[in-house]
C-alpha cells in the first residue's frame, strides 16, 4: 500500500495537498511557519532511506517498474523506517479544513498551536468584532472586552496586537484562537466554525458522546460576557 502511495498505479490516484488562500500574505504565512520547515525536513530524511538503498525517490507517476523499485526497497527497510515514509507520505496527502484533519488531530493528540503565533497575516483576516472581543476577554479579561464593545475594528485589532505582545514578553503559556484547539471550538454561539463544525459532525465517532466539549464551553461563556 504504501508503494502504491507514494507512487500510484493505474488504479491508484493520489494528489498532494497543495494549499491555497485568496490572499498571497495568508500563503506566505503558511510556507513560512515551522511546520512546512519540520514537513521538509521530514521529507528529506525519507529521501535519504530510499537512496541509501539505491532507489531514487520516487514521484506519482503511476509507472509500474517505479512503483515495484518502490516496492522493493520499502521491503528492505525496517517497520521504525517505513513508518516514517508512510508518515511523511499521509502527511503530504491529508486534505486540510475538514473533519479528517479533526480526526488525525484528536487520534494523535497533536498541538497545532506550537506551531503557530499570531502574525500581521492573521490579524489582517480578522473582520468580525465579535470575535476580537471574544479574544480579548480571554486574553485580558471579559471587563476589558466589554469597554472595547463600541470600539473600531482596528482599535479592537490594536489592542489584541498590545495584550499578545505583553502575554509574550511575560512569557505567559502560547495563546492560539480556538478553531486551532483541540478539539476545536467556536467563539460565537450559532456563528459557522468550519474546524467546530467539522469536529461536531464526527466527534460521536471517537468519544462516547457528542456533547459540548469544557473548552468550546469556556470559550462561548467569554463571548457572551464580551
Amino acid at each position: 500500500m504504501a508503494a502504491h502511495v507514494l507512487c500510484g498505479s493505474a488504479l491508484w490516484t493520489v494528489r498532494l495537498h497543495t494549499p491555497g488562500a485568496v490572499k498571497e500574505a495568508t500563503l506566505q504565512s503558511v510556507e513560512g511557519g515551522p511546520a512546512r520547515d519540520e514537513l521538509d525536513t521530514a521529507r528529506d530524511r525519507a529521501g535519504a532511506l530510499f537512496e541509501a538503498l539505491g532507489a531514487p525517490v520516487q514521484r506519482r507517476s503511476g509507472d509500474a517498474y517505479a512503483l515495484c523499485e518502490s516496492f522493493a526497497a520499502l521491503l528492505a527497510m525496517s517497520d521504525a523506517e517505513v513508518m516514517q515514509v508512510i508518515a511523511v507520505a499521509m502527511a503530504e496527502t491529508l486534505e486540510s479544513g475538514g473533519p479528517a484533519v479533526e480526526a488525525v488531530l484528536h487520534a494523535s493528540a497533536t498541538d497545532p498551536g506550537a506551531s503557530w503565533q499570531p502574525d500581521e497575516a492573521f490579524f489582517d483576516l480578522l473582520r468580525d468584532r465579535r470575535v476580537t472581543r471574544s479574544f480579548l476577554a480571554e486574553i485580558v479579561s471579559p471587563e476589558a472586552a466589554g469597554k472595547a464593545e463600541t470600539a473600531t475594528l482596528k482599535a479592537q485589532k490594536a489592542q489584541l496586537v498590545s495584550a499578545l505582545a505583553a502575554r509574550d514578553g511575560a512569557k505567559g503559556d502560547a495563546w492560539a484562537p480556538g478553531w486551532m484547539q483541540v478539539p476545536p471550538a467556536r467563539h460565537v454561539d450559532g456563528a459557522a466554525c468550519p474546524p467546530a463544525d467539522a469536529w461536531a459532525r464526527i466527534a460521536g465517532l471517537f468519544e462516547a458522546d457528542g456533547t459540548k466539549q469544557p473548552a468550546d464551553q469556556d470559550l462561548s461563556r467569554k463571548a457572551s460576557a464580551a
